[in-house]
């Protein structure tokens, strides 16, 4: 009788591994999709950026969407706009229809990122890399917000996907799907065509220099059709885009794009700027959160940050991966050089949200120096995971204990305090909206139908030289105040500026003057303050809400 056939002993292991595998990462999207779903169902106020964005959104039609400009300049990609639309147009324009279509694509890049790390990573880098991924706050922020962020993150890790399934086919067939999986991809994001560009100047490069004619002609179909899914997105949609010199000089002064005409120094500044926010923010390593308002000259909370570790390992793995696989460097280098050179044109800015595209390739690199310490079997390898996945896993925990927390700075009480307001106000009063909250009073009184006696502040701030000079230009707006015994006031509680100012424009109204706060003391003057809207503990709560009783002293 023969005995049943069984695996080589290097099978079993292999099978055991790649069970093993499957269930570490299917845990580990079940987590990843419960903070997403957590934040979604949390439901927060939009914050300024949504904000601008949901204008649109809310009011213009599919095509609308497609041939006419976007509210407060705001740009995104034609599918992603649509996609959003459809959403509102099934379920309604609250805050959760518009968050769908982001949600479901960071819920989709947690399936589609396991088989991307597997392919580049041995199990242990997957693991980790397939953890970055599912944790990290900002990633985890931009797969809740209605901006197309996330949607970006996922092109990515589409694009990639498409990379490791057809690279090495020659049928017709799979070439014709990866250039039509790409030409879709160009619709849905932006930053896919740098991506995309990235894997072709790699392949084109790997077969020119083997001399394979007849695979460089193959390839040049599925190129072919991504050009073709581009220039088509760009003659219709993206070619209408005005440029923005206000929105570059806002970025300039951030350092979001590399220095041209070439400098050393500068370069090298500027490399070393992105390295470190880079791996704070959009992956989410470093052990304290983002703080918008942080001074690079500050050396003290630089070092606090400690962002050594995934600096260190994020070098490492490229020093690794060229090392053990050259291919696979070239595609997540080239990736990146594209997107640098990009930066370099002013064609786009890399810095903080605008990056999150590319943290597959850093959390990729990142992930590899860790396969090769796992190779170790040393406790110090397992010390140095320990130190690095505290941060993501820390900050998220932090985040879902208080959801104040959840998107730092981006944190508003829009919502809260719109619907407080319609819990106060009563018959006979005025609401007076200064500038600065036009865009969230517009968008709460369509979705939320807020019946207000309303009167929409004026912005003579350019057409003033200083405060009693622009007070005196709001004259009409405040004499309006004496027909009224209680007029409620809200306003942003920073500066800010309007979408199309020049930063610090004018300098009188922005240098070192705390302008939301003189309002207030101007307003003062005008009758009692009664009531204060309270969102939170925090000091920088987005929004202030004010009862004056006026004539009243």
């Amino acid at each position: 009788m023969s005995q049943p056939h069984r695996p080589a002993p290097r099978q079993e292991i292999n099978d055991t591994v790649a069970s093993r595998w499957k269930i570490l990462a299917a845990g580990i999207i079940a987590l990843g999709i419960f903070l997403r779903l957590y934040h979604f169902l949390d439901n927060r106020s939009l914050w300024e950026d949504e904000l601008f964005l949901a204008s649109s959104l809310i009011r213009m039609d599919f095509h609308s969407l497609a041939t006419l400009p976007l509210d407060y300049q705001q740009r995104a990609p034609l599918g992603f706009l649509w996609a959003v639309r459809l959403c509102v147009v099934l379920f309604g324009n609250h805050e959760l229809p518009l968050r769908l279509f982001p949600l479901l694509c960071g819920i989709a890049s947690l399936f589609a990122f396991a088989p991307v790390a597997r392919h580049f990573l041995k199990p242990a880098g997957a693991a980790i890399a397939l953890l970055i991924l599912a944790v990290a706050p900002p990633l985890v922020y931009h797969s809740v917000e209605v901006k197309q962020y996330g949607t970006e993150l996922l092109a990515t890790i589409l694009a990639l996907l498409l990379y490791i399934k057809y690279h090495d086919r020659s049928d017709t067939a799979s070439l014709v799907k990866w250039g039509t999986g790409g030409a879709v991809l160009v619709w849905f994001s932006f930053t896919a065509l740098f991506v995309l560009a990235g894997i072709a100047a790699v392949v084109c490069g790997t077969h020119l220099l083997r001399k394979d004619r007849p695979a460089l002609l193959r390839a040049l179909l599925p190129f072919f059709l991504w050009g073709a899914g581009f220039g088509i997105s760009y003659w219709f949609f993206v070619g209408n885009y005005a440029d923005s010199g206000w929105l570059q000089d806002f970025w300039a002064r951030r350092m979001a794009f590399f220095p041209l005409p070439p400098a050393f120094a500068g370069e090298a500044k500027w490399i070393v700027h992105f390295l470190y926010t880079f791996v704070y923010y959009p992956l989410g390593l470093t052990w304290f959160e983002l703080d918008y308002a942080h001074s690079y000259s500050d050396v003290y909370r630089v070092l606090m940050r400690m962002p050594f570790l995934p600096l260190l390992l994020l070098l490492t793995g490229m020093v690794t991966l060229y090392r053990h696989n050259r291919q696979q460097f070239f595609i997540l280098a080239a990736i990146t050089a594209v997107s640098i050179l990009a930066s370099a044109c002013r064609l786009y800015p890399l810095r903080e949200r605008l990056a999150v595209f590319l943290a597959p390739v850093g959390i990729l690199f990142i992930a590899h120096a860790c396969d090769r310490l796992y190779a170790l079997r040393r406790p110090a390898a397992y010390a140095v995971f320990v130190l690095l996945l505290a941060a993501p896993v820390v900050n998220s925990a932090l985040q879902l204990a208080d959801t104040g927390r959840f998107g730092s700075y981006k944190k508003s009480y829009q919502r809260e305090a719109w619907l407080y307001l319609k819990a106060h106000y009563r018959p006979g009063d005025l609401v007076y909206i200064y500038w600065n909250d036009l865009p969230g009073w517009r968008y709460y009184s369509q979705a939320y139908h807020l019946q207000f006696n309303a009167l929409e502040g004026s912005d003579v701030r350019q057409a003033a030289n200083s405060f009693p000079d622009y007070y005196r230009k709001l004259a009409p707006d405040f004499d309006t105040f004496r027909k009224y015994s209680r007029v409620w006031v809200v306003y942003r509680n920073y500066n800010g500026m309007k979408v199309g100012d020049y930063e610090g424009q004018p300098a009188w109204y922005y240098k070192d003057v705390n302008a939301a706060g003189r309002l207030r003391e101007h307003l003062l003057t005008k009758g009692v303050e009664k009531r204060i809207f309270q969102p939170g503990h925090y000091a920088w709560a987005d929004i202030y809400v004010g009862l004056f009783y006026i004539n009243t002293h």
